[in-house]
C-alpha cells in the first residue's frame, strides 16, 4: 500500500515539475523587458560614440568593477543586427541556461543508483532549476551578466570534474575536457567580476579530484594570467577603498545576507519577517554545508564536489553583493535571484544522500514524497505569482517608455529608466533616435 502510494505521489510530483517548467517557458516571453534602460543606454552610448578602431577598448572598459564583455557584445549585436529587439539577448541567455540545466540534471541522475530516488530527485531538481524568480537575470537584457557568469562558472566546474573522471588511458579525452574547462573559466572571468572566483574554485577542485600536479600548475598559471590581465587599466585603488568602506558595518552586511537568502518574499511587507527567518535558516544551512563539503571533499563523488564548488561561488557572490550594496539601505534586487537559485540546487544535491537514506524503506519514501508534494504545490503558487509580477513589470517599463516619448517626466518613470538624470536620459533617447534603434526602429 505504502509503496503504491509513494509511486502515485512521485508521478504527481513529476506532473507538478512539468507544470513548473511549462509556466517558466510560458511566462518568459511576457517577462522580457524590451525597453532599453539603465546600463544598456550607457553601453549603447559608449559604442555609438567610439573613436575609430577602439572596439576592444570599449569592451574592456570596466563598468562598476566588472568586465562585461559578453553583455556589451550581446547588446551591440542586438542593436546592429536586429535594431534593438532585446528578445534575441533574452533568447541567448535562456538557451545557455537550458543547456546548463540539462547538464545539471544529467549529472544528478547519474549520481543516483536507486531508480525511485532518481525519479524523485529529477522532479525536485526541475522545480528548483526553473523558478520565474530568476527571470530578472535573462529576461531583462540589462542584467544578462548574472546569467552568463553563472552558466560559464557551472559549465567550467562540470567540465573540470568530467576531466578528472576520465581514466588515464584516455588522456587525450581528459585533456580535451580540461582545455574546455579552462576556456569556460576565461569566459566566466570576462562575464562579470565574480567570475574570477572560478580560479580558486579550480585549484580546490583540482586538489579534491586528485587531478594531478601538471593540471593544477596549468590552472594556477592561467588563473594568474587572467587575473593580471583583468587588473590592467582597472581602478584598483577606488574599488579597494569601496571594499574597505563596505566592510565597516558587519551588522548591516549580515542583515543584507539574510534578506538576500529570503528572496523573493522578503520584498512583500507582511511576509518580511517570515522570509527573514527562512533566509537565516537557508544561510546557516548553506554555510554549514559549505564548510563540511570543503573540509571533506576527497571522500565525495564528482557531482558532490561540483555542488560544493557552486555553493562556494553562490555564497562568495552573496557576500560580494552584500558588501557592495548594504549601504544603499535597499532590499536585495531580484536580479540576484539566479545566484540564490544556485544555492538552493547545490544544497539539494549535497543532501540527496540524506534523502536517499530516509527513502530506503517504503514508509520513509512515502513521507518524503508527500512532504515534497506539499512543497511543490506551494512552489507552483509562487511560480504563478512571480511570473505575473515579471509580466506586469515588463508592461510597466513599456508604459514608462510610452509616457516619456509623449513628453511625460514623472519621477517614478525617469528614475526607473535612467536613475542619474532626466537630461542624460533625454540625451540617450536622442542617440537611439539618431541610430534608429529600439523604439525608433523602422518596422
Amino acid at each position: 500500500m505504502q509503496s503504491s502510494y509513494a509511486t502515485r505521489t512521485t508521478v504527481l510530483l513529476s506532473i507538478f515539475a512539468a507544470l513548473q517548467f511549462a509556466l517558466f517557458l510560458g511566462y518568459f516571453p511576457l517577462a522580457i523587458i524590451v525597453t532599453p534602460y539603465g546600463d544598456v543606454l550607457d553601453w549603447l552610448n559608449g559604442f555609438y560614440n567610439l573613436p575609430a578602431q577602439s572596439l576592444w577598448q570599449y569592451l574592456w572598459a570596466p563598468h562598476n568593477g566588472h568586465r562585461l564583455i559578453f553583455s556589451k557584445l550581446l547588446t551591440v549585436s542586438d542593436a546592429k543586427l536586429f535594431g534593438g529587439l532585446s528578445s534575441p539577448i533574452a533568447a541567448v541567455c535562456l538557451s545557455l541556461f537550458l543547456l546548463a540545466a540539462a547538464i545539471a540534471l544529467a549529472g544528478i541522475r547519474r549520481s543516483i543508483a536507486n531508480t525511485a530516488v532518481r525519479h524523485w530527485a529529477t522532479a525536485v531538481a526541475v522545480l528548483l532549476l526553473f523558478p520565474t524568480s530568476s527571470y530578472a537575470s535573462f529576461a531583462y537584457p540589462v542584467n544578462s551578466q548574472h546569467m552568463l557568469v553563472s552558466v560559464f562558472v557551472f559549465v567550467a566546474c562540470a567540465l573540470l570534474a568530467r576531466a578528472a573522471g576520465v581514466v588515464d588511458e584516455s588522456k587525450p579525452q581528459r585533456n580535451g575536457y580540461f582545455l574546455l574547462a579552462l576556456v569556460a573559466g576565461v569566459c566566466a572571468s570576462l562575464a562579470a567580476l565574480n567570475g574570477l572566483i572560478v580560479w580558486p574554485l579550480f585549484l580546490w577542485m583540482g586538489w579534491a579530484l586528485r587531478l594531478g600536479r601538471a593540471y593544477n600548475f596549468a590552472i594556477a598559471a592561467l588563473g594568474a594570467l587572467v587575473v593580471t590581465g583583468f587588473s590592467y587599466n582597472y581602478p584598483i585603488a577606488s574599488e579597494t577603498q569601496a571594499l574597505v568602506s563596505g566592510l565597516g558595518d558587519i551588522a548591516h552586511i549580515a542583515k543584507y545576507l539574510i534578506e538576500y537568502h529570503g528572496m523573493p518574499w522578503v520584498e512583500v511587507g507582511p511576509l518580511y519577517w517570515p522570509a527573514m527567518v527562512f533566509g537565516l535558516a537557508i544561510f546557516v544551512l548553506a554555510v554549514v554545508s559549505w564548510a563540511k563539503g570543503v573540509l571533506t571533499p576527497r571522500t565525495q563523488p564528482p557531482a558532490t564536489i561540483v555542488a560544493v564548488a557552486m555553493l562556494t561561488f553562490s555564497l562568495a557572490t552573496a557576500v560580494m553583493i552584500a558588501v557592495g550594496r548594504h549601504q544603499l539601505d535597499l532590499l536585495p534586487a531580484h536580479r540576484y535571484a539566479t545566484f540564490l537559485l544556485i544555492t538552493f540546487v547545490a544544497l539539494f544535491v549535497l543532501n540527496i544522500p540524506r534523502f536517499e537514506g530516509w527513502m530506503s524503506n517504503t514508509r520513509g519514501r512515502a513521507i518524503v514524497v508527500s512532504a515534497t508534494l506539499l512543497f511543490a504545490l506551494g512552489y507552483l503558487g509562487q511560480q504563478v505569482v512571480v511570473g505575473q509580477f515579471a509580466a506586469q513589470r515588463a508592461n510597466t517599463f513599456a508604459q514608462y517608455e510610452k509616457d516619456f516619448l509623449a513628453g511625460g517626466r514623472a519621477p517614478q518613470a525617469t528614475t526607473a529608466l535612467y536613475f542619474p538624470s532626466v537630461n542624460v536620459l533625454e540625451e540617450r533617447y536622442r542617440m537611439l533616435e539618431k541610430q534608429r534603434i529600439y523604439m525608433f526602429r523602422p518596422d
